[in-house]
């Protein structure tokens, strides 16, 4: 009996809920979202002047914050401006469940340039940078708060109040006043902290004991905030606001507090550039020997033999900022020259203004073909900061870059590059008695071959947009001849304006047919470097050894 009377309230508890039920939700499940849905729908076109879309964008908001500023019309549409694009654009969104799911999702679903800037791939980053254009949407306290489906940030619409032209420059205010800034430490709860930003990318970096902490950023009309608060020690950061003249970010309260440092105009790479050699006396050793590595690596592409060039230049280029190299490639007669970029960007070291801080930034032009280049690039900022010194040896301006973290590391930058004249043209040189000295003569006596005579003319220099050694070479029976070129690398001597280093780069057209000739060759750089003289109304090289020399015998080119 008592068993029944159990069953018996059990059912009566289950009617009664089922009642309540019917009292609390009148409506059905597809019912109450409908009713969501429209209710967002309102809320959204009811904001006259829009909302503050803060938009975070990649894997881990890896590429930041930026602001857009919506309207929501009727249509559906919305117009959609940015921070980075002027222009208003418009297009479509709708608001339903996607896949049967219980939260409304927002869908930015036809195209926009600023709702889409991020989502639209490119040759570096094929998945674009990490943009949702989907986002389950909720609303509190007079916020919609988005995330999105893909990439998984949060993304939140404040309504916005105010003109968005106005608020867009406020915005570049902002950018341009942290722009290339370094930032004195911070102190907090008596221990100092090192700070970091990459305004490209709207990360801020806080270093400390070895230690490092990171947060994605967005700009804001007073300064700029975190994507999710930062604690350290007793401090809780998320928001830091910059000083009216632009010179310091501090919290809210003057808690934290950091000074905005920026790179001296005499020293100031982002404003200018310098130029340098991969060669001895211009560079410590580490980086010719990853030159060394590069050069002996080197492939084929393009049914070309590309060959890094031993010159570079550090600084602000016509377009871009950072290191700029160059390939030559040389196939048969004809050759040509294609620059290689790196980006970085060059910072001031904070109570140090002797010294200058290199970061690496991403691939610029032609990367993608050489890339084998890199590990310049990783050993030039692996062994930042550099102290920066004024030396001047043989009339020669340069600046000496001496790694703070290594000394043996170093390098020269040339203010005004210096050209010799076989640098920039060719010399004809004759293997005769009087024009040339008697080692050359003696390795181009014993330099022979039965089926092919070389002629005593040869030109040494700049031809043919390279610098190298050519000779003419003729069959036995004169029925034939032919050019042969050897390529030689001819650069500034550290500290000797009139002076060039003639060094081995690669064989170039169809000397391997004529390999007899080598010895030549490698007499004339195993002299190397010489010294460019004038001498009874000619021009002479001198090797280094004093025994080794070349007569210029005219001023025509080959």
């Amino acid at each position: 009996m008592r068993r029944y009377l159990l069953y018996i309230l059990s059912a009566l508890s289950l009617c009664a809920c089922s009642r309540y039920e019917q009292d609390v939700f009148s409506q059905s499940p597809g019912q109450r979202f409908e009713q969501t849905v429209s209710e967002y729908e309102r809320i959204l076109i009811s904001q006259e002047q829009g909302w503050l879309m803060e938009y975070y964008a990649g894997n881990k908001q890896s590429y930041g914050g930026h602001n857009i500023v919506l309207r929501f019309l009727n249509g559906p549409q919305v117009a959609a401006q940015s921070e980075h694009i002027d222009s208003v654009y418009t297009s479509q969104y709708t608001i339903d469940a996607v896949d049967g799911g219980a939260i409304p999702t927002l869908t930015f679903d036809t195209f926009s340039e600023v709702l889409h800037q991020f989502a639209i791939p490119t040759p570096q980053d094929i998945k674009g940078k990490g943009g949702d254009f989907e986002f389950n949407l909720q609303y509190q306290d007079s916020v919609f708060v988005l995330k999105g489906k893909k990439w998984g940030n949060e993304i939140r619409l404040r309504p916005f109040k105010g003109e968005s032209k106005a608020y867009f420059s406020a915005l570049q205010r902002q950018r341009q006043a942290l722009t290339l800034a370094a930032f004195t430490p911070i102190i907090i709860d008596g221990t100092e902290v090192q700070l970091s930003m990459d305004l490209d990318n709207r990360r801020l970096s806080l270093m400390s004991g070895g230690t490092t902490a990171s947060r994605a950023f967005i700009l804001t009309d007073r300064g700029l905030k975190l994507y999710s608060p930062l604690k350290l020690g007793t401090q809780n950061i998320q928001e830091l606001v910059l000083s009216s003249d632009g010179t310091q970010l501090s919290t809210a309260d003057g808690g934290v507090r950091t000074t905005l440092v920026r790179l001296a105009d005499a020293l100031n790479l982002n404003k200018h550039s310098w130029s340098g050699y991969w060669v001895e006396g211009f560079a410590s050793q580490n980086f010719l020997d990853k030159f060394g590595t590069i050069r002996s690596e080197e492939r084929s592409i393009f049914s070309g033999n590309y060959t890094s060039d031993r010159a570079f230049t550090l600084g602000k280029g016509s377009s871009w900022t950072g290191l700029a190299l160059s390939k030559t490639s040389h196939r048969d007669k004809v050759a040509a020259s294609f620059p290689v970029g790196y980006l970085m960007d060059f910072y001031a070291v904070p109570n140090a203004p002797e010294q200058i801080h290199i970061v690496e930034k991403t691939s610029g032009k032609n990367w993608k073909y050489f890339s084998d280049m890199y590990p310049l690039i990783s050993e030039l900022t692996k062994y930042s900061p550099y102290e920066v010194q004024d030396v001047s040896e043989g009339g020669i301006a340069y600046k000496k870059f001496t790694s703070r973290l290594e000394p043996a590391v170093w390098f020269y930058m040339q203010v005004e590059p210096t050209t010799s004249e076989i640098m920039t043209s060719a010399w004809t040189i004759d293997f005769y008695q009087g024009w040339m000295s008697a080692d050359l003569l003696e390795v181009f006596a014993a330099s022979t071959s039965a089926e092919y005579k070389t002629g005593a003319f040869a030109s040494l220099g700049l031809q043919h947009q390279w610098t190298s050694l050519q000779f003419t070479v003729s069959k036995a029976d004169n029925s034939s001849s032919f050019y042969c070129n050897y390529l030689v690398d001819i650069v500034p001597v550290w500290g000797k304006p009139q002076s060039v280093h003639i060094l081995d780069r690669r064989e170039g057209y169809y000397f391997q047919y004529f390999r007899y000739l080598r010895p030549i060759v490698n007499k004339i750089l195993e002299a190397s470097p010489y010294e460019l003289v004038s001498s009874g109304g000619y021009k002479q090289l001198i090797g280094a050894n004093q025994d080794t020399w070349i007569y210029r015998h005219s001023s025509g080119t080959e």
